[in-house]
């Protein structure tokens, strides 16, 4: 989950995202949702964290079937989607 905040609250966060891209292997961004405050983010996060593994990938499969990466390495941006991407790179 990321959490739209200030300049000092989003380095905490990419710091955060660093760790967990270390500590679990992650290699693409593939589902994202912003949220109005860092509780609701934490409150979000702690109820994905309870469901099964299944729920998850038909989660990202609704919104991402074909889980294209929506981080774009050269210029730090997250695109909207798959749907972005392809506008993206024209």
């Amino acid at each position: 989950m990321l959490f739209d905040a200030d300049a000092r609250d989003s380095a905490v966060a990419l710091r955060s995202i660093a760790v967990a891209t270390r500590k679990y292997g992650v290699h693409r961004l593939v589902c994202y949702e912003m949220l109005p405050t860092m509780d609701a983010a934490i409150l979000c996060e702690k109820r994905l964290e309870e469901w099964r593994r299944l729920w998850k990938i038909r989660l990202i499969e609704n919104v991402n079937p074909e889980w294209i990466d929506v981080f774009d390495e050269r210029t730090g941006e997250i695109l909207d989607g798959p749907a972005d991407l392809s506008r993206h790179n024209r």
